[in-house]
Formats: C-alpha cells, sequence, structure tokens
C-alpha cells in the first residue's frame, strides 16, 4: 500500500497521552535505550545488594552533569518549538499578502468595468478570498477546539447564488 498519513496534534489537557503517543513521537527510537538501561540499572542494583560488586558512584557530579543535560535538552526542544511555531508564523503570513494581494489586483485590473455584474465578481473575489483564510485559520485550530462542523458556518447554501450576501 501507499503511505498512511497521519494528523499530529497537540493536546494541552492530556499530557500523558502526548508523552505515550506512538505516531509523531521519538518513543519507537528511544525506547530500546530505555529499556537497556533500566536493565543496565537493575544489574548494577543487584551486584551491589548482593555484594558482588560496588558499582556506583558516591559523589554528585553525575546528578550535576545530568541536570545540565536535562535543562540542555529542555531548552533545545523549547528552541525547536519556538521556531516551528515562528515558521508557520511566517507561512500563514504570507497568505495573508498572497490573499490581500487578489482582492486588491482584482479590483484595480476591474476597475474600468463598471457593470453590476462586474462590481458582484470584485465582491465575490474579496469574498471567497476572506473565506479561505477562515477554513485555513479554521484548519489550523482544529486540534485545539475540535469542532466536528465547522464546515457548515461556511459552506451553507440556501438556493441563492450570492451565498446569502443578498447580491445577485
Amino acid at each position: 500500500g501507499g503511505y498512511r498519513v497521519h494528523r499530529v496534534s497537540y493536546t494541552p489537557h492530556s499530557h500523558v497521552n502526548v508523552i505515550f503517543r506512538m505516531y509523531g513521537s521519538a518513543y519507537p527510537q528511544v525506547l530500546p535505550f530505555v529499556v537497556a538501561n533500566v536493565l543496565w540499572t537493575l544489574l548494577i542494583y543487584i551486584l551491589k545488594v548482593r555484594d558482588v560488586a560496588d558499582l556506583t558512584f558516591h559523589s554528585s557530579t553525575g546528578h550535576s552533569f545530568m541536570g545540565l543535560l536535562v535543562s540542555f535538552l529542555i531548552v533545545s526542544r523549547s528552541q525547536i518549538s519556538y521556531d516551528r511555531f515562528m515558521r508557520y508564523r511566517r507561512h500563514l503570513a504570507e497568505c495573508y499578502l498572497a490573499c490581500r494581494e487578489l482582492s486588491q489586483h482584482a479590483t484595480v485590473f476591474s476597475m474600468t468595468e463598471q457593470t453590476e455584474a462586474a462590481a458582484w465578481w470584485r465582491q465575490e473575489v474579496c469574498y471567497r478570498t476572506i473565506l479561505l483564510l477562515r477554513v485555513t485559520m479554521d484548519a489550523l485550530l482544529w486540534s485545539s477546539v475540535q469542532r466536528e462542523d465547522w464546515e457548515d458556518e461556511y459552506f451553507r447554501y440556501d438556493g441563492r447564488r450570492d451565498g446569502g450576501r443578498g447580491a445577485g
């Protein structure tokens, strides 16, 4: 079969769900190392309890080093998330700019045509451009709000050509 597309979403109310998610997570790659680390620690503990060998460290250097590593990982993870957010924000700003330019060009290039049909066409281009932006925003926000009927707000059809706005 083909490649299966998965939706990766973040739910701020369920951190456990985010942590143990398998798709879109590093868990499948990290889990073998976690298991190996637990087994290694268990072996060291058993050797110490049975007085075979004491392989533990008796200084706080290891804990300080691990604290430094964890803080570095947290900061770098936050930086990656922030960079991703800013990149998507830039793309959305470009989308807004392109839609604004489309509306302006459609109006300017057709302003010599002063018929009612041309005015309706200009209004329709602007309306559909705004609609495109609103649908884009709702699609991006879907994982946060999870409204199942968001399409109904935009794609209602009441039998009139103008979608209920009153022109034509």
